[in-house]
């Protein structure tokens, strides 16, 4: 569950030079970025409660939990499950949670629901049964379900469906991330950020994989917004 801070690095260094944030849409949003103001906005959310803005508590990290994956928590049927996901996200041992290993555990919890979600469903009947239940759903429920289905949208359009090749990848890029990369129809930065995302070399990227992207662009994101405040 833990995110590799190497890898973080090394996404960074690739997207360093595409990434526009001053270019942060201000017309209606993509099902991406919204998925990722949603983790911002729901860190900040709960993590502005006890006085240090920039982390989350054992406090706030369990009313988090409580709130917005009560289901998760109930299937763990342990009581001292938060406690051990403290452990396991706090990865510095200060005792605090920050955004980048707050944004680790969305990641392994996506990338559990997403092998769940391609049992059990189809693209069109996935996308009518998550419409029913937005409503009800929390904001973090609601990001992790526009990640998967955005995936899973671009993936199907040709070969494997459960992996995205490198005109998918571009298609996703441009039409997801289109302002907030700036160079998304440049197919040499394309090429570099589908090689550095292919980590086992499979000509194609896999859902993990794809996530680890989004995690640092919301990473990337986030600290705009922290330098704005």
């Amino acid at each position: 569950m833990k995110f590799h801070l190497s890898m973080a690095v090394f996404f960074s260094s690739v997207l360093s030079s595409t990434f526009s944030p001053h270019t942060f849409p201000a017309a209606m949003p993509s099902d991406l970025e919204t998925a990722m103001e949603l983790l911002i906005v729901v860190f900040h959310r709960y993590a502005s409660q006890d006085g240090r803005a920039g982390t989350l508590s054992r406090r706030e990290l369990r009313q988090l939990m409580e709130n917005e994956l009560a289901n998760f928590l109930k299937s763990q049927k342990d009581p001292g499950a938060i406690d051990k996901i403290m452990k396991d996200l706090d990865a510095n041992g200060d005792g605090q949670v920050d955004f980048e290993e707050f944004v680790a555990l969305v990641v392994g919890l996506s990338v559990a629901c997403e092998q769940c979600y391609k049992m059990h469903q189809g693209l069109k009947s996935a996308k009518k049964s998550l419409g029913c239940l937005a409503a009800i759903m929390s904001d973090i429920q609601k990001a992790m379900a526009l990640l998967i289905t955005t995936f899973t949208k671009y993936a199907s359009k040709e070969g494997d469906k459960h992996t995205l090749n490198k005109e998918e990848l571009k298609e996703l890029l441009q039409n997801e991330f289109g302002d907030l990369l700036c160079k998304a129809n440049d197919q040499t930065a394309v090429d570099r950020i589908f090689s550095d995302l292919d980590t086992n070399k499979s000509n194609s990227v896999d859902f993990s994989e794809f996530v680890n992207l989004v995690s640092c662009l919301t990473q990337m994101c986030h600290e705009h917004f922290i330098g704005k405040q």
